[in-house]
């Protein structure tokens, strides 16, 4: 799958070594928050269970959970907030440098 990424990257880009490696380095700590996210849903709802899901529950869950945060990462004020801290903090680089 990084393959992949890095290869649709590379083909658009044409990035630098170094921008490929934080590209990938960011897709990583993406997909290890959305894991994080995954796993504090699994562990909330077999918690107010009381008893471990199944296989099946659980691969419902993590889907669900995925779908929710796709959906909740779309959300405009949250659009807002992200788009707002990036150009606060790109200039506060800028002026530091």
């Amino acid at each position: 799958m990084f393959d992949r990424i890095k290869k649709i990257f590379e083909d658009t880009q044409r990035p630098a070594q170094v921008e490929l490696d934080e590209f990938t380095d960011l897709t990583y700590k993406l997909i290890d928050l959305m894991v994080e996210f995954s796993l504090h849903t699994l562990r909330t709802i077999a918690k107010k269970r009381g008893a471990p899901l199944s296989k099946k529950q659980v691969e419902e869950a993590v889907n669900f959970d995925i779908q929710f945060r796709l959906q909740q990462i779309q959300d405009p004020e949250l659009l807002d907030i992200v788009r707002d801290q990036a150009v606060s903090l790109y200039i506060e680089e800028q002026g530091r440098s």
